[in-house]
């Protein structure tokens, strides 16, 4: 069992304050405590992590990245593979492997585009027959056309991994202070001067913007235009059953994997939600091109959080003048039809876990740029503000990769990575290209 983070009090002087405690932003504030300098999290929740860094399938994932992210995934994947042993703390990670399986003739097709597009990086990627498949995932009660392999992938468990970085902050010298709404950003002569937030005002000289999908109305306190969109996922884990698989695997309708304890986690992937939001209309001529290509694959709600959204536009309203604040809980409800639609999947294909009963079912709001890539920039805006956002649902995996990256550019450091490809202004250049999309 792990211990808490220590409580802290909120400092007056930061050399850098990073708005959002989630894996990125804790990742960025573990390697800038490691190089002395004074760093401190401001987490708007009561604990980090509680959006969508701790809400995921914890996959580490190459196989089937954007070949521009690759270079960036794969230093990820070196971190993850000692970072227990640097943390001192379990995070349930395991070097088994990722596969795809399909039946499809034009999916494989994209598997040996994927697979010769990474051949330069030798991950040891491979496309597999359907006796392969068969012979890495034993069991299954069907058989597939063909599969692809990542060998050297692996996962995690999301419920861990932030809070160990976020103790190996503190371990360093850092802040990481929750239950704390950042309210404004202030600037004097053209630079960041620091953060005002719910329980006072921090100095500083430069602010990480790390805040998931609020970064949109973060950044726009300062004239930051950022199209970012929103949708919802659904997870689910099963009780604990014997061994049965060693990687984590996705279909054309689900991904899972079997978790260090034993236990599956889960989640489809034929629809995924989408909370309709007023704002963003703004941004429908960003998505509009992908949502009408993919939109029997979409489901669009005008639920609550439309008509939250629609309220807190009222001028005057507390809401609007404080944002943050207002969701300063973020717990989306899981969508209860497609949690019953997986289980039952999951166990026509592994007949030897029929009956195995539901642990737990969460949802997240996963962040989008419009072509799910991320941002990670310091020129948008006044000197000294960092942008780091639209991971678009690949944030866990890759975000100690992007934390040691974003602590070089923070620390005046030429990047390890080069990030031209990740620039904001990519998208009002119109010099954006379509979603990859091999998963």
């Amino acid at each position: 069992m792990t211990q808490d983070i220590p409580k802290q009090d909120i400092p007056k002087q930061a050399d850098v304050v990073i708005i959002g405690g989630g894996i990125i932003g804790c990742s960025t504030a573990y390697y800038l405590a490691k190089a002395g300098m004074d760093v401190v999290v401001i987490e708007k929740n009561h604990k980090v992590a509680w959006e969508q860094s701790g809400r995921n399938w914890g996959f580490v994932r190459q196989l089937g990245r954007d070949p521009l992210e690759l270079p960036m995934m794969m230093r990820s994947n070196a971190i993850w593979q000692g970072l227990e042993k640097e943390l001192g703390e379990g995070m349930g990670w395991q070097q088994t492997g990722i596969m795809g399986m399909t039946d499809d003739e034009a999916v494989i097709a994209d598997y040996e585009e994927w697979r010769d597009a990474a051949a330069n990086h030798d991950l040891g990627a491979r496309v597999l027959t359907g006796q392969e498949v068969a012979e890495i995932v034993p069991g299954m009660s069907r058989d597939w056309k063909a599969g692809v392999y990542v060998p050297n992938d692996g996962n995690a468990d999301p419920e861990l991994a932030t809070d160990a970085i976020a103790r190996g902050i503190i371990r360093h010298g850092g802040q990481v202070i929750t239950n704390c709404a950042v309210t404004g950003i202030d600037t004097q002569a053209g630079r960041v001067s620091g953060v005002n937030t719910s329980k006072g005002f921090v100095n500083a000289g430069t602010v990480i913007c790390a805040a998931g999908a609020w970064t949109s109305t973060v950044v726009k306190w300062l004239g930051v235009d950022l199209p970012q969109l929103r949708v919802r996922g659904t997870v689910a884990r099963t009780q604990a059953v014997e061994r049965i698989m060693e990687p984590a695997n996705w279909t054309p309708s689900m991904g899972f994997v079997q978790r260090q304890d034993g236990c599956f986690t889960m989640s489809g992937l034929d629809i995924t939600d989408y909370d309709m939001r007023l704002g963003d209309l703004k941004y429908a001529k960003y998505f509009l091109r992908d949502f009408m290509k993919n939109k029997d694959r979409v489901s669009l709600h005008f639920g609550h959080p439309f008509w939250r959204d629609l309220i807190g536009r009222i001028p005057g309203s507390a809401a609007m003048a404080d944002p943050l604040h207002r969701a300063r809980i973020g717990d989306p409800m899981p969508k209860t039809k497609m949690v019953n639609a997986t289980m039952d999947e999951l166990q026509k294909l592994f007949p030897q876990i029929k009956g195995v009963a539901l642990k737990k079912a969460w949802a997240g709001n996963i962040e989008l740029t419009p072509d799910m890539l991320p941002v990670i920039d310091d020129s948008p805006g006044p000197d000294g503000l960092i942008i780091v956002t639209g991971l678009s649902g690949h944030g866990f995996g890759i975000g100690p990769g992007v934390g040691a990256t974003v602590a070089e550019l923070a620390s005046g450091k030429t990047p390890e990575i080069n990030l031209s490809s990740f620039k904001l202004d990519r998208f009002a250049a119109g010099s954006w290209s379509e979603p990859y999309n091999l998963i």
